[in-house]
């Protein structure tokens, strides 16, 4: 695997800089650009998961100018899975992340090379660093497209907010909302059959404008979805106002349904970018954890499908243990005395830290090892009495189908990948990569060490011919999923969903299991000293980088940070999973002409809620 990377880069490129590898991390510049898209094209040929792209204003550093980099993950290997609870599958080999960084050429200064004719998730991408650099993607994109973030009804084409020239002053002079624009756009999308709704919904979700274009009574042929009504300027905050060691405290704030997804990807950027280790309990407690806010936002999508279609007796009762979920986290904070909605910590915030993981008091283990066991018990017996329901069969079976092609076009990860047959799968070699292990970055990118041994627990799918130790292990199992339950459907997503619950809480008793068999000493050593870690950032390279990682319940969250004078944040860039999983969302609800797949415009707040993607993840 490891020769295979620089391999590609031999064959498709005349001229490269290769840095030293560093864990599992390759790093490229390539300055040619014809070079730059034979390699990519080769990435895809053999399947490479296109991670993000991410612009850098280098001007007045070595570079002398923008910079682009193009960010890949892959391993096409399958190897055994190590002594422990899983043994007896195959699990996928750790991957690469492969950085491929193109300094924009002097000739074409603000012109970098779009990708998504080879990519097609590539596409708001592209947008992103358009939106927030003023780069344009060549070839061009058409102006109505380019539009991630900032809307060109509400912003200046020239505001550029990232650029190193772009200070606080400037910002709050030129950034006004000219909201007397949006009505005028508004009014000109309403043209012909279309139903606007948004960007202002039910409860307490964000802000997102969906355009239905329909013919034929109330059959939607096309869905356009516009974001960013809640863009507060994440990454720019964090590059002025907060230093590497402490950026996690506005990095978990981006998303509240996945702080501790996103409080993790910040962390492990960080550390990687300094070589920071962590301590094994730290490890465990971070899987652990991350598990426990997968477990809680699983539940809550499957009460909110289900309340969503009038199941009304299973989805109330299924919003109880989402409250002794959070009453367990609060717990965990140390924070039980107060109410969850005033201090916060039902959403896990506070505990990431760079260095490892802290908690206000000692945690119960028993506590939660009883309460995931009672929570899990009675999820799983109401879900199998709505699997089978007809009448919730009747909603969510054929409504918005995303093709597994679909899900592999559009770069589709976590649940939505799962569900269209992007499931772990453990004994198929001759499967894609991403349909052998799902996109899954526990299995991908395990830099801990922890996920490996749980492969079992991930490989949700069952095959038809198992070995006896899958016999096993899916004999144990509550819920059991085949081939034809992977069908891209609400239904396939709402099956998934339950799976992975039982799944995490698995993973949460073998978790708890390891963290019971440390020493004293160890079990309480969780973080690292302040002084380690500013010694270790210090000691890191400036404008180096580093990468991080989760597997949110969602999908993969990813951030990118690189280090500044002074132990200060240069770049950071997050990318939430919902970036692709709209793109899938648009797929899934628009007539599908060759399949003849079709939704109905009240089919709709179905197909949204089996997705439940994220609008301030992608607002930022």
């Amino acid at each position: 695997m490891q020769d295979a990377i620089p391999s590609v880069i031999d064959r498709c490129c005349q001229q490269y800089t290769r840095f030293p590898r560093r864990g599992d991390q390759a790093y490229f510049v390539i300055p040619d650009r014809a070079d730059l898209l034979r390699a990519i094209e080769e990435f895809r040929k053999t399947d490479y998961y296109l991670v993000d792209l991410i612009a850098t204003d280098e001007r007045y550093l070595e570079a002398q100018a923008f910079k682009v980099y193009y960010i890949f993950s892959g391993g096409p290997q399958m190897g055994p899975i190590p002594e422990g609870p899983s043994g007896g599958a195959l699990c996928p080999e750790p991957h690469t992340f492969v950085v491929l960084g193109y300094p924009l050429d002097p000739q074409y200064p603000t012109s970098f090379p779009a990708i998504h004719h080879i990519y097609d998730s590539a596409l708001p991408l592209e947008s992103k660093i358009h939106d927030m650099f003023g780069l344009v993607p060549d070839p061009d994109l058409q102006p109505e497209q380019k539009n991630l973030i900032l809307h060109r009804t509400a912003f200046s084409p020239s505001l550029a907010p990232q650029l190193q020239d772009r200070f606080q002053e400037w910002l709050q002079q030129h950034a006004h909302h000219d909201l007397l624009r949006i009505p005028a756009y508004l009014a000109k999308l309403t043209a012909g059959e279309t139903v606007i709704v948004g960007p202002i919904h039910a409860k307490i979700i964000g802000g997102g404008l969906f355009i239905f274009e329909m013919k034929d009574s109330e059959v939607i042929e096309k869905v356009s979805i516009v974001l960013g009504f809640q863009h507060r300027g994440v990454e720019k905050l964090l590059e002025t106002h907060y230093g590497l060691e402490n950026g996690w405290e506005l990095a978990e704030m981006i998303a509240g349904d996945a702080s501790f997804a996103y409080g993790l990807a910040y962390c492990r950027a960080v550390e990687n970018l300094a070589e920071i280790p962590i301590l094994q309990a730290a490890k465990y407690w971070r899987a652990l954890l991350l598990e426990l806010e997968r477990i809680a936002s699983h539940i809550f999508d499957v009460a909110n499908m289900l309340l969503g279609i009038n199941e009304m007796i299973y989805g109330e009762r299924m919003e109880t243990l989402l409250e002794a979920t959070y009453q367990l986290f609060q717990r965990l904070t140390n924070t039980a005395g107060g109410n969850y909605l005033e201090n916060e910590n039902f959403l896990l915030r506070c505990i990431n830290h760079v260095g490892g993981v802290t908690f206000p008091g000692n945690p119960d283990l028993d506590d939660i090892e009883q309460t995931v066991k009672r929570i899990t018990k009675e999820f799983l017996g109401l879900s199998m009495g709505t699997l089978t329901k007809r009448s919730v069969q009747k909603r969510f079976v054929s409504t918005g189908i995303l093709e597994e092609g679909q899900a592999l076009e559009v770069g589709a990860t976590g649940v939505v990948a799962r569900a269209s047959g992007l499931a772990p799968h453990p004994l198929s070699k001759t499967l894609r990569p991403q349909q052998r292990d799902g996109h899954d970055f526990r299995l991908w990118h395990d830099q801990d060490g922890v996920y490996a041994q749980f492969a079992n627990e991930l490989m949700i799918r069952a095959e038809e011919d198992p070995t006896d130790e899958r016999r096993r292990v899916l004999a144990s199992r509550s819920v059991v999923l085949y081939e034809e339950n992977f069908t891209g459907d609400a239904m396939a997503r709402f099956a998934v969903r339950v799976a992975e619950v039982e799944s995490s809480a698995n993973m949460v008793k073998g978790l708890l299991e390891q963290l019971k068999m440390l020493t004293r000493e160890d079990f309480l050593n969780t973080l690292l000293s302040d002084d380690k870690v500013i010694r270790a950032l210090t000691k890191a390279r400036v404008y180096g980088f580093g990468i991080g990682h989760a597997e949110s319940w969602r999908g993969d969250v990813t951030c990118v940070i690189w280090k500044g004078p002074d132990n200060g944040i240069f770049r950071c860039s997050f990318r939430d999973p919902s970036v692709f999983n709209w793109m899938a969302l648009q797929r899934s609800v628009a007539r599908n002409e060759v399949t003849g797949n079709s939704n109905l415009y009240p089919d709709f707040p179905v197909i949204n809620k089996s997705y439940n993607n994220s609008y301030p993840g992608v607002s930022q």
